[in-house]
């Protein structure tokens, strides 16, 4: 997908959690210095584990997010994703995956400082976006896999026994 500078402030300004948050020379500011990078289907983006050292916005394709061999997202234009980079944790906790040939722009440290360089204000703006962000998707993602700690005991009877089992319980 050919990408000018218009279409990608449109991109972040309207579908993605920069909406309404930057202004359209601050988006400017950020893709200014952000490369795009291109994948083929199926192929691997970011894989738990690994270091957390960007992030993504998602220009044009699909993304599946997995984790423990659960679809936990569909990501589609304007989605962000690697957002664990601005938190303590340090790993990916699950994995990218295109689903269709798929343009992304690659927020990463060296872009970080760049930008704190050249506008501190808009660095520390996108910083607390994308804590933001990672708070609230590891929070959705706590409440998915989150396990039932309750203690359960089952009975079990015969046909015939149903009323007896009943009675004593």
């Amino acid at each position: 997908m050919k990408n000018n500078s218009e279409d990608l402030i449109h991109i972040l300004k309207e579908k993605s959690p920069l909406a309404g948050q930057l202004a359209d020379y601050e988006i400017l500011e950020l893709i200014q210095l952000m490369p795009l990078h291109s994948y083929r289907e199926n192929e691997t983006i970011l894989a738990k584990g690994e270091p957390a050292s960007s992030l993504m916005f998602l220009i044009s394709g699909s993304v599946n997010i997995h984790l423990n061999d659960h679809l936990i997202a569909k990501l589609t234009q304007g989605a962000v994703f690697g957002e664990g980079m601005f938190s303590n944790q340090g790993k990916r906790i699950a994995d990218a995956v295109t689903v269709e040939p798929t343009d992304v722009l690659l927020f990463d440290l060296s872009t970080y400082e760049s930008l704190l360089r050249k506008n501190s204000e808009v660095a520390l703006k996108c910083k607390l976006i994308f804590e933001k962000l990672y708070k609230q998707n590891s929070l959705a993602n706590e409440n998915f896999f989150t396990k039932d700690s309750a203690k359960y005991l089952a009975l079990v009877a015969h046909n015939e026994m149903k009323k007896s089992l009943v009675n004593f319980v």
